[in-house]
């Protein structure tokens, strides 16, 4: 395939729906250009020749494929697990016809980075970029010490390498206290992938209002569909941004790993189904 569009569908959203009947409901929306989340396949067994050809039935196209937990703060031997991992994950991009990996720098906390452990990753994705110099790796800032935009920044770069970027999401970094302008703005030059969530306007018909539970506990979010038939277009709230488009049935959109703020119900031959709000940028200039 050539460069992927500017827009992807992704399928994060929908980790506990089930992969196949999903892959078939964007075909059926024409959502055809995705990035594709690799839980089903990593943690419930779907098998990837499953997925490459309900890809393939459904005129589908794999441009990126987001990646499991893996920890590329563990010195070896610890990091031997990690590259195992990736391993395997690279395989199934290469099945299903990704160039690009989304994966996460580690769960190493805030408090406990140093230039020890700067040194420690910066080396096991120096390696990981020579292992596998055919696959774009985007890292995602998400939890710990990757919350720091300057953190985000020393890796890349250390690093210094062309296939290893940076995922960007400032709906993490805003959720940590981080400003995600300013944290743009320092890593602009590293960004190789932006994830975004959109906020609808309140009050529209046809909006699922979705509340997160306080402090993002990871669990259900209160919802109430007004008029899942009346759809109209839409038009964001000032000053919020776009994010990648999502699947989730019923009336309550499971979080799983991050909480929605606002979705869109739809009825789709009689099964109801929650359109939720979010794109995926790879390397797209927000800051315009």
């Amino acid at each position: 395939m050539s460069a992927p569009p500017r827009v992807l569908a992704s399928t994060t959203s929908h980790k506990r729906e089930p992969l196949l009947p999903t892959l078939e409901i964007f075909s059926r929306l024409d959502l055809r250009d995705l990035d594709l989340n690799l839980h089903h396949i990593l943690e419930e067994g779907v098998a990837v020749e499953a997925v490459a050809d309900a890809a393939a039935a459904s005129g589908l196209r794999i441009w990126i494929v987001s990646g499991g937990w893996c920890d590329f703060f563990h010195p070896a031997p610890r990091s031997g697990v990690t590259d195992l991992s990736v391993v395997r994950q690279v395989e199934i991009a290469r099945r299903l016809g990704a160039t690009q990996l989304r994966l996460f720098f580690g769960r190493l906390e805030y408090v406990d980075y140093s230039r020890g452990a700067l040194e420690i990753i910066s080396q096991n994705l120096r390696r990981l970029s020579d292992r596998h110099p055919e696959m774009r790796f985007n890292f995602e800032n998400h939890d710990g010490a990757s919350l720091n935009p300057e953190v985000c920044g020393d890796i890349l770069e250390r690093v210094d390498r062309p296939n290893i970027r940076m995922n960007f999401d400032p709906i993490n970094f805003e959720r940590a206290g981080v400003n995600g302008r300013g944290a743009l703005d320092l890593m602009h030059a590293f960004v190789g992938h932006v994830h975004l969530k959109r906020v609808l306007a309140a009050g529209r018909p046809g909006t699922q209002h979705v509340q997160a539970h306080p402090g993002h506990d990871g669990g259900e979010p209160r919802a109430q569909i007004v008029d899942p038939l009346a759809l109209g277009p839409v038009q964001p709230q000032e000053g919020l941004l776009h994010g990648v488009l999502g699947l989730a049935r019923g009336p309550q959109h499971s979080v799983g790993d991050r909480a929605q703020v606002r979705a869109v119900a739809l009825e789709l031959r009689g099964l109801q189904l929650v359109l939720v709000v979010h794109r995926s940028h790879p390397s797209v200039d927000i800051r315009q």
